[in-house]
């Protein structure tokens, strides 16, 4: 990208002291016109589209969305290649008039499977005049080679030096530059079939945008699941549904400070049976779910709509128009799940139903996998839901085998939906990734996950209020969306990098770890769809933060210090001892052993409930851990170990009738300290402090009620401070 951006202003250059003293002549002579447009061929996957050059770059780089992408090197040279030609601008007339306002294109390609390239056009009747620009070219130590393709000239140029290439051709009034051959031959293949401007859907939506607005950007979702393999080859149902159902999204730009807002419409493709389609006919509403979403989600895309009863009477008759027989049998498996399990989807599932169908990318974490998700309902009427839902895993777990106890987590029931593909089948490939899934009610939702773990951290982070609807940066994010809407598609690209960045090949981690900066430093972007007759009005935004990375890095410690704690196992009391009730009818000491003859559990039993100290113990005969209890519950102080020889303590705490108090202190399995932390009312409350694997002290301050509050000070390994920040109430000031 850099060099070729040295050959194109090079080729600049060279048209500029090409014109010399002919620049009146050329300036009035007669060429032939036409659109930058009509050279970009049918694949582009996006064009960005200026009616003037200079003026756009001009705004541009007043914002401090430029001055971000300045600290990355291929863009740095780029803007030192515009910078000079700006300097020629200002400097000479013939420049001047050959370069200033003018109409400017880029169109971005797929050249392989995995890799995409750029068109760049220029409205230059001037240089159609030129017959010495590719002689002048060679003074810059260059060889020009002519090619001709389909009956058209273009010109190969080599830089003598490193061998690169650049291609260019003039056609009438437009120049056009790719570092491809492929693509500079495709724009000449295709350079009078019009096809953007004879392109009916394209013009159905383009032609909705003002002329007045200085960059417009088009978006061509028939190449976006090839795009999307250039960053991850993993297949992706939502991108897949995406490019099938809609055709092309146009906007008009407007790049502000911190800001990107791109607003138009989308056009859908009517031949392809789709949420898009479906949302597109029925009332928008708000959303709902950022209520009880963790605020460090990867994804959030919620689905409205002000009746579900009219979504899914549309979707029913929109399903049965294009594919009546796909559509007898949808209703057929239906009715075969009804008679099996003897339920009414209708009257079970779909009548609590409320305003919004939400789908969630949790964040990535020890405990999450990379298909982990979340599927959220919103109820008109939770105790109906749970109701309903009540009668549904009864009458299934009459017809399985499987028995699952349902669990209690801070109050909350856990659940287990024991019917295969139940998802999939109700609202299609979309919602496939969860199979069969485990589910709870959260406020006035039900949440259905494929991990337990899932549910487990949106329970533990909408008790302490670290949810998006109370994130400040998200809160005022969304503002600048309309409040109602039919589908919103929101990503947090911290965590999202972190997710991709996972799970990904060492080729791509590479390729995105380049580019970590610039994009971590796009915290939000959003994207949102409104029914407005047969297109959808349209609203892309990006908001920019320069102390994102920072910001980043700081979380980066904190997550990674979090997944090491152990807290959530003990705070939930997985360790406790439960004993068959045949062992609890006999008072006075008991010992229970594995198959293997190992000591499992030893302790006390006094009025048919265990007391005392009870010990449990690792398979191989190690302590597991050293546990007091009272009158059944856990309560005193408790020991937890490694799985050594060595009996390498793992955390030390003290318990009140079930809730950790007072400090809670962790090990590492060197038995150097982890984590000294002050404990109220079964949250963080006071003074914390973390160490890192070699004793030095990682970072430290204080909670309030489980959330970060006053000073906090962040260290590297070596004991050097790397960041002070402050927090009121979970809250970065």
């Amino acid at each position: 990208m850099k060099k070729f951006f040295k050959h194109f202003l090079i080729i600049f250059i060279t048209i500029i002291l090409s014109i010399g003293a002919y620049i009146a002549y050329i300036h009035f002579s007669k060429t032939k016109t036409r659109e930058a447009i009509s050279l970009v061929p049918s694949d582009a996957i996006y064009i960005i589209e200026t009616k003037n050059l200079s003026q756009a770059w001009n705004e541009f780089n007043k914002t401090n969305i430029y001055e971000a992408l300045l600290s990355n090197n291929s863009f740095n040279e780029i803007n030192e290649n515009i910078l000079s030609i700006d300097s020629l601008l200002k400097r000479n007339f013939a420049s001047n008039l050959l370069l200033s306002n003018r109409p400017f294109l880029i169109s971005a390609h797929m050249t392989s499977g995995v890799d995409y390239d750029f068109i760049y056009v220029i409205d230059m009747p001037e240089v159609s005049k030129l017959s010495i620009m590719a002689n002048a070219l060679k003074a810059f130590n260059y060889t020009v080679n002519k090619r001709h393709f389909k009956a058209c000239e273009f010109f190969e140029l080599i830089d003598n030096k490193t061998s690169d290439k650049t291609y260019f051709a003039v056609i009438d009034n437009l120049v056009v530059f790719t570092k491809k051959g492929v693509l500079i031959e495709d724009a000449l293949l295709q350079r009078n079939d019009n096809y953007w401007k004879n392109n009916i859907k394209f013009q159905d939506v383009s032609q909705q945008l003002s002329n007045q607005n200085l960059i417009k950007f088009y978006f061509n979702y028939s190449q976006l699941t090839r795009f999307a393999n250039t960053f991850s080859q993993d297949e992706n149902q939502f991108i897949n549904s995406t490019s099938q159902s809609l055709m092309f999204s146009v906007f008009n730009a407007n790049i502000k400070n911190n800001h990107i807002r791109l607003e138009g419409y989308t056009n859908i493709n009517d031949t392809v049976m789709s949420y898009f389609k479906t949302l597109s006919k029925v009332e928008p509403a708000k959303m709902r779910a950022s209520k009880i979403i963790p605020n460090k989600s990867v994804m959030y895309i919620p689905l409205c709509f002000n009746n579900f009863e009219d979504f899914y009477a549309e979707f029913s008759k929109q399903f049965n128009t294009l594919d009546s027989k796909k559509f007898n049998q949808y209703n057929k498996q239906l009715k075969k799940i009804e008679k099996l399990f003897k339920i009414n989807i209708q009257d079970d599932f779909f009548s609590w139903i409320g305003k919004e169908i939400s789908f969630v990318k949790p964040e990535p974490n020890s405990t999450t996998n990379k298909n982990d998700a979340t599927i959220i309902f919103h109820t008109n009427d939770i105790d109906k839901a749970n109701k309903k839902l009540n009668h549904i895993t009864k009458q299934i777990s009459k017809h399985s085998p499987l028995k699952f106890e349902i669990e209690i987590y801070k109050g909350y029931e856990i659940n287990f939906l024991n019917i295969k593909g139940f998802f999939k089948l109700l609202f299609g490939k979309l919602f496939g990734v969860i199979q069969k899934p485990y589910f709870t009610t959260i406020d006035n939702f039900v949440v259905f996950s494929n991990s337990k773990s899932c549910l487990i951290d949106m329970i533990d982070e909408f008790m302490l209020g670290n949810t998006l609807e109370n994130k400040i940066s998200f809160t005022n994010f969304i503002e600048d969306f309309n409040t109602k809407s039919n589908l919103n598609f929101f990503i947090q690209t911290p965590q999202l990098y972190s997710q991709i960045f996972k799970y990904s090949n060492n080729t791509t981690k590479n390729k995105i770890k380049k580019n970590k900066s610039i994009i971590i430093s796009f915290t939000n972007i959003g994207f949102q769809l409104i029914s407005n007759n047969n297109i959808l009005k349209s609203v892309l935004i990006a908001n920019y933060d320069k102390n994102a990375v920072e910001d980043k890095k700081l979380e980066d410690i904190e997550v990674s210090t979090k997944d090491e704690l152990f807290f959530s196992e003990y705070d939930s009391l997985k360790f406790k001892i439960i004993l068959d009730p045949k062992y609890l009818q006999k008072d006075g000491a008991f010992v229970i052993n594995n198959e293997n003859e190992n000591p499992k559990y030893e302790g006390t039993i006094s009025d048919g409930k265990i007391v005392g100290l009870c010990r449990s113990f690792y398979y191989n005969g190690n302590i597991k851990n050293s546990v007091n209890y009272s009158n059944g519950k856990v309560d005193g102080f408790a020991t937890f170990y490694y799985n050594t020889s060595e009996q390498t303590i793992k955390s030390e705490i003290e318990f009140k009738k079930g809730a950790i108090i007072n400090i809670y202190r962790e090990f590492y399995a060197t038995g150097k300290r982890k984590a000294i932390i002050s404990i109220e009312k079964g949250k963080f409350n006071g003074d914390a402090t973390y160490f890192y694997k070699n004793g030095v002290l990682k970072m430290k301050g204080k909670y309030k009620n489980g959330k970060k509050n006053g000073k906090w000070e962040f260290f590297n390994k070596t004991g050097g401070i790397i960041n002070k920040t402050k927090w009121k109430h979970g809250i970065k000031k």
